[in-house]
């Protein structure tokens, strides 16, 4: 009997093991698919970081063109205040020398120009205006 029943206990602990055996696979293929699962979300997680860096690339490049996009508009602007300046300056010019002409034609107005018909004939030696002798006359 002790035989038997030692058969038994060891026939009931070859069970056990069998059975921890089969618990024990069931453990391990949660553990892979487990592992799996932690791969994917660590593959997808790389991804964000990638996709993130390459958003931050792109933010950084808009800046880089936003900041030569202001200090192109600058310089458009300064130049824009130099072309007003220079406008300006010639403005100024025109109305200084429409003065100067206004004057001259006011000064050039005293002045009285004969007609044709009063001016001598310069080819007529006896006709001068003065009435005086010519230079050909002086010198006999």
């Amino acid at each position: 009997r002790d035989v038997d029943a030692m058969a038994s206990q060891v026939s009931a602990s070859v069970e056990t093991i069998e059975e921890t055996l089969r618990e024990f696979e069931g453990v391990v293929e949660d553990v892979t698919t487990v592992d799996g699962t932690v791969q994917e979300i660590s593959d997808a997680t790389d991804d964000q970081a990638r996709t993130t860096q390459e958003v931050v690339d792109m933010v950084d490049e808009i800046a880089a063109v936003s900041r030569q996009t202001a200090t192109e508009s600058e310089n458009v602007a300064a130049a824009a205040e130099e072309q007003t300046a220079t406008v300006s300056e010639v403005t100024r010019r025109v109305h200084a020398l429409s003065d100067q002409s206004d004057e001259l034609r006011a000064t050039l107005d005293g002045f009285e120009v004969p007609n044709a018909s009063e001016v001598p004939d310069a080819g007529d030696p006896s006709a001068s205006a003065t009435g005086g002798p010519s230079p050909a006359d002086a010198d006999d």
